[in-house]
């Protein structure tokens, strides 16, 4: 016979409750841009919109940003670039070094989406007080913190 409590346990689980919900939260936010007519994923959208708040960022730049490994950066601008959201400018004609911009399709890309994005929020904190959400964003960055002090050790 099973013990319930590994469910009760999972349920209270910090981890997996913040695994689950970023999960959901990508999935909606991939079927939402797929029923807008956009071919980009999920992960493409995190860079543009990125972009958006500060064009021009090294491709490391990105990876820190939005905590994602280099190779997958590189993926996901390929992509980018190859659909003409963005484009790779050389910095003092050095091939190593460049900077990552939007296009003016990338741009009106984002312009599109960001509705979309805000539409998601919305659904996400339904029967939310704004205090609530203030408050839920403020203990996710105090998790984050925290963990990151022994992450870096």
């Amino acid at each position: 016979m099973r013990n319930n409590s590994a469910s009760t346990s999972q349920e209270k689980s910090i981890g997996f409750l913040l695994y689950r919900t970023s999960l959901a939260m990508r999935q909606l936010l991939q079927k939402e841009i797929k029923s807008n007519g956009y071919d980009i994923t999920a992960e493409q959208w995190g860079v543009l919109s990125r972009l958006w708040e500060e064009d021009g960022l090294s491709q490391n730049e990105i990876a820190t940003k939005l905590c994602k490994q280099r190779p997958n950066i590189t993926r996901i601008l390929d992509e980018l670039e190859k659909n003409e959201l963005v484009i790779r400018k050389s910095i003092d004609n050095d091939r190593r070094k460049y900077v990552i911009s939007l296009t003016d399709k990338g741009k009106d890309t984002v312009i599109a989406l960001k509705t979309v994005a805000q539409e998601i929020k919305a659904k996400a904190c339904e029967d939310m007080s704004e205090q609530e959400v203030l408050k839920t964003i403020e203990t996710l960055n105090k998790i984050y913190s925290n963990i990151g002090k022994h992450i870096k050790d």
